[in-house]
């Protein structure tokens, strides 16, 4: 694999610089990520996601997702009505206080999400 630094040898210190910047800068988003979960009720990490976009996150975090906006990897797909009526009921259940969906989801996947989250 070529690295930019190799390629552009010239500016070779400004790319690691702005690297090191940028694992500092990931490395403060986790630290505060993490304080702000250790101040939830365990009882209270459960989210509801668009997809299965947010795993990583809840594995990382330690949180559950109880259930999908979306019943496909897809953002484009659609939910039917039962898939809805199914999430409300387990929302109500877990007593789910959030739903996240990516910066890209599709149009009716926020619809969705919109009409989930008038119910919590």
């Amino acid at each position: 694999m070529l690295r930019l630094s190799e390629a552009d040898e010239a500016n070779s210190a400004l790319y690691k610089g702005r690297a090191d910047a940028y694992r500092d800068r990931l490395r403060e988003l986790d630290v505060s990520i993490r304080e702000k979960v250790a101040s939830l009720p365990q009882t209270s990490r459960k989210l509801v996601t668009d997809h299965k976009l947010f795993g990583y996150f809840a594995d990382e975090y330690g949180f559950e997702i109880i259930g999908t906006v979306l019943p496909a990897m897809s953002t484009s797909a659609e939910a039917s009505a039962r898939h809805i009526s199914v999430l409300v009921d387990l929302i109500e259940r877990e007593q789910v206080s959030s739903i996240c969906i990516g910066a890209t989801a599709a149009g009716a996947c926020r619809r969705s999400a919109d009409n989930l989250a008038l119910e919590l």
